[in-house]
């Protein structure tokens, strides 16, 4: 995967998903990209995980502060999802 930075049409695609999908979350959680974005992932995603967001915040800290065009090849979240 690689950092980048979303044109404007894929942000605005990005909100939107995050919109559509808001609801499906359940009290207390917001919809992940997974993979994220800016990581690398589509702006509009196949895939999705509830997280807190403390936690999807800080994924997203820690992107924005990989430089853009920062190429990796794995990532490991660890997390009971049971209660998802």
């Amino acid at each position: 995967m690689t950092r980048r930075v979303l044109s404007s049409q894929e942000q605005k695609d990005s909100d939107e998903w995050k919109r559509k999908i808001r609801c499906q979350c359940p009290a207390g959680k917001v919809a992940g990209h997974v993979p994220d974005a800016a990581a690398g992932g589509p702006a509009v995603p196949l895939d999705w995980m509830a997280q807190f967001p403390a936690t999807n915040g800080y994924v997203g800290g820690i992107v924005r502060h990989l430089p853009v065009g920062y190429s990796y090849d794995n990532v490991k979240l660890v997390a009971n999802l049971a209660n998802c």
